[in-house]
């Protein structure tokens, strides 16, 4: 896992015509003008690599990041815990099974998924981010090979909306 600074170039604009004979042409030219701006790739350049770590094994799902952490599991079946400011390992849960979802950080909690699709009767983890205790696993008739997404349920006579978190599942999700 390697992890930059670049310094972003930003683009220059075309300059106005210095002659408004039509002011509708002009408004359009500009508004295109934004719209190529807003959605053309920025050069990068000046990368400089802040830290890097040998992970030992592929990263498919994807990162989480907290205020202090990055987290990810591995093809290996660890997840991973790595201080954001310098790469340090601070935890390595291993589960044996393949993770190939992006962990979710929600309420202090870690949650991701173990499998690939040859997997049957995988399972989604949910484990507390500061002690990596298990708190419970979800055991699915399928596999887990996707990112589960936090959802908010809003009753009319609850105060606050109640927390979801779906997961896809194989033939569960």
């Amino acid at each position: 896992l390697n992890v930059i600074h670049p310094e972003i170039v930003s683009s220059k604009m075309d300059s106005p015509p210095s002659v408004a004979s039509d002011k509708h042409k002009i408004l359009e030219k500009i508004q295109l003008q934004n719209q190529a701006h807003s959605l053309a790739p920025r050069p990068i350049k000046n990368v400089e690599v802040v830290w890097q770590h040998d992970l030992k094994s592929a990263v498919f799902g994807g990162l989480a990041a907290s205020e202090t952490s990055l987290f990810m599991g591995t093809r290996g079946g660890s997840l991973i815990e790595l201080d954001a400011n310098t790469g340090n390992k601070l935890k390595e849960i291993w589960i044996g099974q393949p993770i190939m979802t992006q962990p979710i950080l929600l309420n202090e909690q870690v949650y991701f998924g173990e499998g690939v699709h040859e997997t049957h009767h995988a399972r989604y983890y949910n484990f507390d981010r500061t002690t990596g205790r298990l708190n419970s696993a979800f055991k699915s008739t399928g596999h887990i090979e996707r990112k589960a997404a936090v959802a908010y349920l809003n009753h009319p006579h609850q105060i606050e909306p109640k927390k979801l978190l779906l997961v896809p599942a194989g033939r569960d999700g």
